[in-house]
């Protein structure tokens, strides 16, 4: 009975260790298990506190881009209406010197733009 013991006690110490090491890992596990899902639902609840911020933030943007929208298409409109007006009194002024400056014999001597001449 001796020779059988020693024979098989040394195998069965290193199963019953290596069975101990499993039972460790798998409590290790659980516990790891159990931590990851508590980061995972507070990182949910974060995401989605951050989802509900952004998805407001966006809402602003797109009322900005409309809004923004609106103040181009007024400010063109007014920019065509603007330009559809007769010409202001200083292009009136420019354009009237231009004329004046063609003479009888049909040449032209340009003017300058504060009234002056070149020396014609």
């Amino acid at each position: 009975m001796d020779e059988v013991v020693q024979a098989y006690h040394s195998g069965f110490n290193r199963a019953i260790q290596n069975y101990s090491q499993i039972l460790r890992l798998f409590s290790e596990s659980t516990e790891s298990i159990a931590v990851l899902k508590v980061d995972s639902a507070q990182s949910k609840k974060c995401l989605s506190a951050q989802n509900k911020q952004l998805h407001q933030l966006w809402n602003c943007v797109e009322s900005l881009l409309e809004s923004d929208d609106e103040v181009q298409t007024t400010t063109a409109v007014a920019l065509s209406v603007h330009s559809s007006q007769s010409l202001s009194r200083r292009t009136r002024s420019l354009k009237g010197d231009n004329q004046r400056n063609a003479h009888m014999d049909g040449s032209f001597r340009p003017g300058s733009v504060d009234g002056g001449s070149y020396g014609y």
